[in-house]
């Protein structure tokens, strides 16, 4: 579900998160598979962070759902949004700009 409570089907749950994933990593000087995985490189942990933030605060996005799709656990998904509202706020970045 979005944050307007609309359901999503899968087809947009991969174009957002591949959208996102892209520009997280662009922000980043990642390349985008530097995301999905267990990585705990601080670069890494902390734009995924950003990617759980967005994706569940914005997107709407289960945490579950999350860190099934970055293969990460459900705590893993929670913790990084956390730090990924922190990170945003730090930078200063709009969550208009991912």
């Amino acid at each position: 579900m979005d944050s307007t409570g609309r359901a999503w089907n899968p087809a947009e749950v991969t174009a957002y998160l591949e959208r996102l994933l892209r520009s997280v990593a662009e922000k980043y000087g990642l390349k985008v598979a530097e995301l999905s995985g267990g990585s705990r490189r601080r670069e890494v942990v902390e734009a995924r962070g950003v990617v759980s933030y967005l994706a569940v605060r914005v997107g709407g996005l289960r945490p579950t759902r999350l860190g099934s799709l970055l293969r990460v656990s459900r705590q893993s998904v929670l913790r990084g949004m956390e730090l990924g509202e922190q990170v945003i706020i730090k930078k200063g970045w709009k969550v208009e700009s991912f």
